[in-house]
């Protein structure tokens, strides 16, 4: 797996930018539109910089296209007529070829897109890279060679700080060496990374914004169901126990932070330089689990503490019949690199009198995210 990821660090030598076109903002193009941070990204950048979004969508058609972005907003609660009228997108592939694009809309977007933020991938950290990599290898390197097709157009990529999670610390914002132990899903973001940075020694204008565990937005807490810490949330919410891990601190990024920073730098305009910037979008403060289960009791749902075994024993049992709970017993055997210090010195500059700041972990927050989910039905009803 090291070795083909290895391989393919090195960018296509055909990939070289153009004539920079005009500083103008006007048009955006954004892949991942139709996931979880997608939408956010979709409202901010309508909203914040007053630009029209393209979007690249896996869809039948244009309509089927439009629909899902459209799904993904009203979703997260983000939809507006007014936001969708700045909204387009067409039906495409990051697996294929042009970005799976019909050569007259490849054309017109490259001729006209401002800046790209390449923010699809496919996420599942229990596949391996082999099965992830046409999606988010090759398909950042069709969005590098989509930069330089007509002129150079900016690309903004996001990226995870799983990428560079140390024990020792703090974490640089640049892009590590091979990271050991990475899942396929860390290491074809890695390579992606590598892959941008060839293209900024090339001349391209690039940043990377490195978020970590995002969350919902902090006033409505519309999060994704499909976050690893969720889905373990809901199996202890439906099997009134959780393991005794409870000193565990929780640090979550609310997505309409990520969003919004991300944004505000599309509109600076990244500087060509040897090197991509990295942007480490992260929360300095942090909540332990055993808040988090206070704040499930507080909502209705009974948790008592468990041994960590008699906890896996009880997710076992649950997964025969429940594919939510199939996924939490995957994810409660997997280890992660362990809690790391962030430097963001990079990030606070830039977003230096903005007014863009991330929001600190919080009993109401988590509150806002248990009342959503339980809402939409991830959760179940506390009064049954």
């Amino acid at each position: 797996m090291a070795a083909r990821a290895l391989a393919d660090t090195v960018l296509d030598t055909a990939i070289v930018p153009g004539p920079r076109r005009s500083d103008e903002l006007r048009t955006v193009l954004l892949t991942g539109a139709s996931g979880f941070l997608g939408a956010y990204l979709v409202h901010e950048l309508v909203n914040r910089l007053g630009v029209r979004v393209w979007c690249v969508v896996r869809a039948t058609g244009p309509v089927a296209a439009q629909r899902r972005v459209e799904a993904a907003l009203r979703r997260h609660r983000l939809w507006s007529e007014t936001t969708m009228r700045n909204v387009g997108a067409v039906p495409g592939d990051l697996t294929a070829p042009r970005l799976g694009l019909t050569a007259a809309d490849y054309q017109r977007l490259a001729e006209t897109t401002d800046a790209i933020v390449h923010n699809g991938a496919r996420v599942n950290h229990a596949e391996p890279y082999e099965r992830l990599r046409a999606a988010n290898v090759t398909g950042t390197v069709e969005i590098l060679r989509f930069a330089c097709r007509s002129a150079t157009i900016p690309v903004h990529f996001v990226s995870t700080t799983s990428v560079a999670a140390r024990q020792d610390t703090p974490v640089r914002e640049i892009v590590p060496g091979l990271p050991g132990n990475a899942d396929g899903y860390v290491l074809g973001k890695w390579v992606a990374e590598v892959l941008m940075t060839q293209a900024a020694a090339r001349g391209l204008p690039v940043l990377i914004h490195r978020p970590d565990r995002i969350c919902g937005a902090a006033a409505t807490g519309a999060t994704g169901t499909d976050d690893a810490f969720w889905t373990i949330i809901r199996a202890i919410a439906r099997l009134g126990v959780a393991p005794a891990i409870a000193d565990v601190a929780i640090s979550l990024v609310p997505a309409d932070y990520v969003a919004s920073a991300i944004a505000h730098t599309v509109g600076q305009h990244p500087r060509i330089g040897a090197r991509a910037p990295v942007h480490h979008l992260v929360n300095h403060t942090s909540i332990t689990l055993e808040a988090v289960l206070d704040r499930l009791r507080a909502n209705g749902f009974p948790v008592e503490i468990v041994a960590p075994e008699n906890f896996v024993v009880e997710l076992s049992r649950a997964a025969r019949t429940d594919m939510g709970m199939a996924r939490a017993l995957i994810l409660s055997q997997m280890t992660g690199p362990g809690t790391s210090e962030w430097d963001d010195t990079t990030t606070r500059r830039a977003l230096s009198g903005s007014g863009i700041t991330c929001p600190p972990m919080t009993a109401d927050l988590i509150d806002r995210h248990l009342d959503h989910l339980t809402e939409i039905g991830f959760l179940p009803n506390p009064a049954a």
